[in-house]
């Protein structure tokens, strides 16, 4: 299911004791590889918590508060096989900054992304191949269940986009 070469994590063990808050200071992953399956009868390889189908009642969000400082997942590869939908994804070399604070109504965080390839295909389909360079991101605003309300503003400088060996967007910039 997936490797990683390097991790280091630091959590606030004294705040996720007494304040039910989940504060992770650092979380870093370097060098990974995931493989992601979905089989034609639906079962995946990444559902690894089991589920009680009798439990009726909602979910609730497990911390009152989560706070990354910081997240850096650096030169990942991920791939993904869906057999019901007929796709293959491949992410190579997926690099990212996260600084974030999460709660059950309201998120603050700023996301960079480097992503030298992607390859989407489907089986009646020709293959699409992209990259981005220097995305940033920044969000902010309120959750109200799963509708999330506020600002998102992103910044794409380059982004190479090719399908059928024609280039559709080459260095782009995207604001």
């Amino acid at each position: 299911l997936a490797c990683v070469r390097d991790v280091e994590a630091v959590v606030n063990i004294r705040k996720l004791l007494k304040e039910d808050v989940l504060e992770v200071k650092k979380l870093y992953l370097k060098e990974g590889t995931a493989s992601l399956y979905v089989a034609a009868d639906g079962r995946q390889n990444f559902d690894v918590f089991v589920t009680d189908t009798t439990d009726t009642t909602s979910s609730a969000f497990p911390f009152d508060w989560i706070s990354a400082e910081k997240l850096s997942i650096s030169h990942f590869n991920v791939g993904y096989t869906d057999d019901v939908s007929h796709m293959q994804v491949r992410v190579e070399d997926f690099n990212t900054d996260v600084k974030a604070s999460l709660s059950e109504d309201s998120f603050d965080g700023n996301v960079k992304i480097n992503l030298e390839r992607l390859f989407f295909h489907l089986s009646d389909s020709t293959e699409m191949k992209a990259a981005l360079q220097d995305v940033s991101m920044k969000l902010k605003g309120a959750m109200d269940g799963k509708v999330f309300s506020g600002s998102l503003q992103c910044e794409m400088p380059m982004l190479d986009f090719e399908m059928d060996s024609l280039h559709y967007a080459e260095t782009a910039s995207v604001r």
